[in-house]
């Protein structure tokens, strides 16, 4: 899922140089609040529903405890990539190019602050 961010720089590079010079569209403004309210709120939706979720674990056997962890961190994936993908729609309907960088990077720290860490499985395993 990760590299999926570097996908879609490539898109927006691409999408740069072959578009025209970008006119101001009008409400384009509210959408980038909008879109930034809510790449700035994944952060703390992940570290939310992560702490709300292993909290949950206590006390499950391990095939269990690690099936949900397993879907907890594709869940967070999938989570983590969404600013990225607001900032690729930013990009595609509205010509706002920096916006997706900006975007991108709110992405990229969800991925890196809630990377599955080896230590974290197996801990898991050895309950």
């Amino acid at each position: 899922m990760m590299s999926s961010l570097v996908v879609y720089a490539v898109v927006v590079e691409v999408v740069s140089r072959t578009s025209a010079t970008p006119e101001p569209v009008a409400g384009s403004e509210l959408v980038r609040y909008i879109f930034y309210a809510i790449g700035v709120s994944t952060v703390f939706t992940v570290q939310f529903l992560r702490a709300m979720s292993l909290r949950r674990m206590e006390g499950l056997s391990v095939d269990a405890a690690l099936a949900k962890l397993q879907t907890l961190t594709v869940l967070t994936g999938a989570l983590a990539e969404t600013p990225a993908v607001l900032g690729l729609v930013l990009v595609l309907g509205w010509q706002q190019y920096s916006d997706f960088y900006v975007l991108a990077v709110i992405s990229l720290y969800v991925f890196v602050r809630h990377f599955p860490r080896y230590g974290s499985w197996q801990s898991l395993e050895r309950s």
